[in-house]
C-alpha cells in the first residue's frame, strides 16, 4: 500500500482541532473506522464472494477522511 501524508490544509485542520481537544485524533480514527465498517457491510451484503476486495473499501475510506480534513472548520 502507498503511504499517504497529510497535506498542508489537512495538517492545519488537525492542529486546530487538536488545540481545542486532545481527543480529536481518536475521533478522526473512529470516524474512519466506522466509515470503513459501513462500506464493508454494504459490500458483504451484495458480494457473491466470501470477502469483498480490501482496496475497494479502503480507497473510499481514505478519501472520506481526506475530505473531512480538507473542510474549513471555523466553529468548534
Amino acid at each position: 500500500m502507498k503511504r499517504l501524508r497529510a497535506g498542508r490544509k489537512q495538517f492545519k485542520t488537525f492542529c486546530r482541532l487538536n488545540s481545542v481537544s486532545k481527543r480529536s485524533f481518536y475521533e478522526i480514527h473512529c470516524f474512519a473506522f466506522r466509515y470503513f465498517a459501513i462500506l464493508w457491510k454494504a459490500e458483504m451484503a451484495k458480494a457473491s464472494i466470501v470477502f469483498p476486495e480490501f482496496k475497494k473499501i479502503m480507497d473510499p475510506s481514505k478519501e472520506a477522511v481526506n475530505l473531512l480534513m480538507m473542510e474549513n472548520i471555523a466553529d468548534f
